[in-house]
């Protein structure tokens, strides 16, 4: 009876050792596997390269994954699922595919159901939060997106009516005053007003049967006449005949410009104060010819100024370079980001740094339009 008890109590003691070290294995192992892991997405951390190829970092996951997938029960089991989200996170920011996003949430997800009183639980959430954010923000984006692919946009071979992206600002806006300048290759033209406000324009075709040239008008909405401004303003150059204002109706103010031979122009607004700028271009064999005519100009200005000067530089048997600063005097152009900066100025400077490279460096006469702040006005005949 005793030995019967003896042999017993030994198997029961050999099972409870054999259930004891089957714990301890499988709690070593799943700690084992989390290290093994670990030190894999240390590796990549550490080598740039290698975090330009998906595979290696879906191999690092997979042995994160392993942790759980092999012991579900295990203090490790909430580590290594959390880890796994995170490096899928990481992912879905090199290859900015959705799936690695979708999959590290739910990951976080899982995490919070099946670990409550894990201490991974409150940074699974955290992280959650912010891919759902990010999720909801691309989502928002890719409709957006969608919805300017649909949107059929028509741009036409001609220029046609085109409606400023401005707002009007205020009130009723007051067009202040109309200036315009000629350089050997385009004609500018400048709408001043007192405040922003939005505008349209088209391009009208040439009309013999009633002696109409092309024009081209700009319609300012929301606005009216200033008592100062000029109604009409003759220009008379290579490219345009004049430019004329008026009331087209009580909250518009129409700018009508004759055109005498064009190629293209663009048009567009600037701030601070706020204006509509035109830049009507011609072709180049009326630019240079305008060039030649301004060249003759000048040269017989400086024969008649001095007997040194301009009319010594002509009689030299070399090419001549004209360079014309433009805008000077009362033609500030363009202001600059910062306080009493001007696009006279800097025109001015740029074109004296050309003129002295020029002589230095090149066998050419150079002459400039204006050597200060000064405003020309060109006449060609």
């Amino acid at each position: 009876m005793r030995h019967k008890n003896f042999i017993k109590i030994c198997w029961m003691v050999i099972w409870s050792v054999g259930i004891l070290q089957i714990c301890v294995s499988c709690a070593v192992t799943a700690k084992n596997r989390y290290v093994k892991a670990e030190s894999c997405y240390y590796e990549l951390r550490k080598n740039p390269g290698t975090q330009k190829y998906r595979h290696n970092w879906l191999r690092c996951i997979t042995r994160f994954q392993s942790v759980y997938k092999q012991s579900p029960s295990d203090p490790w089991a909430p580590a290594g699922m959390y880890m796994t989200g995170e490096l899928y996170g990481e992912l879905y920011k090199r290859s900015h595919r959705d799936s690695d996003k979708h999959e590290a949430i739910e990951v976080f997800r899982r995490i919070i159901k099946r670990y409550p009183k894990s201490r991974y639980r409150v940074k699974a959430a955290t992280a959650l939060r912010t891919l759902e954010t990010d999720l909801s923000k691309g989502r928002k984006s890719k409709r957006v997106t969608q919805a300017s692919k649909t949107k059929k946009i028509y741009i036409p071979k001609t220029p046609q009516t085109h409606s400023s992206t401005r707002k009007t600002v205020g009130n009723t806006t007051t067009i202040t005053g109309i200036r315009h300048w000629s350089n050997p290759t385009y004609t500018r033209i400048v709408i001043d007003a007192n405040r922003e406000t939005s505008f349209t324009h088209r391009l009208l075709k040439k009309d013999p049967s009633i002696n109409k040239p092309q024009r081209l008008y700009v319609d300012l909405k929301n606005s009216r006449q200033g008592k100062n401004i000029e109604k009409f303003t003759p220009i008379n150059d290579e490219l345009l005949r004049d430019v004329r204002a008026g009331q087209y109706t009580p909250h518009v103010v129409r700018v009508v410009i004759d055109i005498k031979s064009i190629e293209t122009y663009k048009i567009f607004s600037l701030k601070n104060p706020f204006r509509v700028v035109l830049d009507m271009s011609g072709d180049s064999m009326v630019a240079g010819s305008t060039a030649r005519s301004q060249k003759k100009a000048i040269l017989a200005a400086g024969k008649r100024r001095s007997k040194g000067g301009l009319a010594k530089q002509a009689r030299r048997d070399r090419p001549l370079i004209i360079i014309d600063p433009g805008h000077g005097g009362h033609d500030f152009g363009s202001s600059g980001y910062l306080k009493k900066v001007y696009e006279k100025d800097i025109a001015l400077q740029i074109a004296g740094r050309l003129a002295k490279k020029i002589r230095k460096k090149l066998p050419y006469e150079v002459l400039m339009t204006r050597n200060s702040d000064a405003y020309l006005t060109h006449t060609h005949q």
